[in-house]
């Protein structure tokens, strides 16, 4: 059995259709076959909603004609282009202010809940409403590149990531109210209104966020489609609203699992399943925003000192704050998993703990990092402006590279999860004894890939270094995963 493959195997048949995480070192310039890795599966089809695009293909036949997914047409193809950004942004503030009007009645009414029956209910609803808007922002994304053409490529891109964002943290946001749906049932008295109160300050926040990044969508599409200044407020709305939304997640799911001991191994793994999925997308999340900033220095760096000040002012301090939320919630889940899972899975969840506990480490460095670089921003000058900025994108680059690397043992424990529910008797407890002894050998590769956060000269040959030392350790240990499972 190939090891390398328990890094991309799914652990269930609905995560496999699910997930959406993966290594992202660099954006490059997204086609529409690249966006479907990135398209989050939910009720709705995922394309934009109708009216968007009818009122998209009227400006396209009013000045030229679409072929094969894109604005053709010779002098009018700018116009043309502009027309259309300014029509995919309206249509995601509509969107966004959608989803705001569908969860305020519902955020009213757990005001009034009284048994954990009645909130499930109420969380099923607002599932749906955050799965809606994220079929339509995700819609909205696919279509941004083929309808921009010549210098408004680079702000269709932009877009497209920072919508892509903000939807992904709504699939985190989901996610954490599905694992609070499946324990919900069974909550009652202090816990059922505590939990209640958790979810309630959760979407409150989703709404604001929503609102904030509404608000700049529509001031760039009321402006010059070229509006420098309009597009990195829109782009910091999106990235803080997506971390934002990410750190109260985590928080509401970590509040969530106090308490909370599964009745059996299926329940268990029900719960690890849940658990993994939502840091994974809300990891995924993170690291992909982090990649949206680093798509736009290059921007940043050409602006005056002063738009690029407020730019870096603002961002830095939303990724550093955020962060340290985030980091937080990551290792109090990681210390909360034993508890939670049980004894069956005693193996299971420390192996999910220390790959936690090393993201959450490798982010903390990153906060750190970043921190240092915000208090270099209040005296740029335009000769130390590219400087900065250059240094910033490697830094997040490197930092969200390691992170996505470390994202594999999680999916490898969701495969433990799934082996442990379907055995029994004396073999469960010999599956979780061996990833107790993997779990020691996977955690020295998160010391050696965390350990690379120091290499700042020369970052990639060292990661690429230590990368490539692992690959024997990686392999013995699906040798002998392998062995185990032919004998079961």
């Amino acid at each position: 059995m190939n090891m390398r493959s328990f890094f991309r195997t799914p652990w269930t048949h609905k995560d496999r259709q699910n997930r959406k995480v993966k290594p992202t070192v660099h954006r490059t310039p997204l086609t529409v076959e690249g966006l479907e890795d990135r398209l989050v599966l939910s009720t709705m089809s995922g394309l934009p909603i109708p009216n968007m695009h009818a009122a998209l293909m009227a400006n396209v036949h009013a000045n030229g004609h679409a072929g094969n997914g894109s604005v053709q047409g010779n002098v009018g193809a700018s116009l043309n282009s502009s027309q259309a950004l300014q029509s995919l942004e309206k249509d995601a503030v509509t969107a966004l202010n959608t989803l705001s009007t569908s969860l305020t009645p519902l955020v009213n009414q757990l005001g009034s809940v009284t048994s954990g029956t009645q909130l499930n209910g109420i969380l099923s609803q607002i599932e749906g409403s955050l799965n809606t808007a994220t079929g339509s922002l995700n819609g909205i994304a696919q279509l941004l590149p083929d309808f921009a053409h010549g210098n408004l490529k680079q702000t269709a891109d932009t877009l497209g990531n920072a919508l892509r964002d903000f939807s992904g943290s709504l699939n985190s946001v989901s996610d954490t109210l599905s694992v609070i749906g499946g324990q919900a049932s069974g909550l009652t008295g202090s816990a059922l209104t505590d939990t209640t109160s958790a979810v309630h300050s959760l979407l409150t926040n989703v709404t604001g966020n929503a609102g904030t990044l509404s608000s700049s969508l529509n001031d760039l599409a009321g402006s010059a489609t070229g509006d420098t200044t309009k597009l990195l407020n829109a782009v910091t709305s999106a990235v803080n609203g997506s971390l934002s939304n990410v750190a109260s997640s985590l928080t509401t799911l970590s509040g969530a699992l106090t308490g909370t001991t599964a009745g059996s191994a299926t329940e268990a793994q029900q719960l690890l399943n849940g658990v993994l999925k939502d840091v994974n997308d809300s990891v995924g999340t993170v690291t992909n925003s982090l990649n949206t900033i680093v798509g736009v220095l290059p921007q940043v760096g050409k602006s005056s000192v002063s738009d690029a000040q407020q730019f870096l002012t603002s961002a830095l301090n939303d990724v550093t704050s955020n962060l340290g939320s985030i980091t937080g919630s990551l290792n109090t889940i990681a210390t909360q998993l034993p508890t939670d899972l049980g004894p069956t899975l005693n193996g299971t969840s420390e192996l999910v703990g220390n790959a936690l506990n090393d993201i959450s480490s490798n982010l903390n460095t990153l906060s750190g990092s970043v921190n240092a670089l915000g208090g270099m921003v209040p005296s740029l000058t335009q000769s130390t402006l590219k400087g900065v900025t250059g240094v910033l994108k490697d830094v997040l680059q490197n930092s969200t590279s390691q992170v996505n690397s470390l994202l594999g043992s999680l999916n490898l424990a969701g495969l433990v999860s799934n082996l442990t529910g379907s055995v029994t008797g004396d073999t469960t407890q010999l599956v979780d004894e061996l990833f107790m002894l993997l779990n020691q050998e996977l955690g020295s590769l998160g010391g050696l890939l965390g350990g690379t956060q120091g290499l700042m000269g020369g970052v990639g040959s060292g990661l690429g270094g230590l990368l490539g030392g692992t690959q024997g350790l990686v392999g013995s240990i699906g040798s002998d995963l392998g062995g185990l499972l032919n004998n079961l």
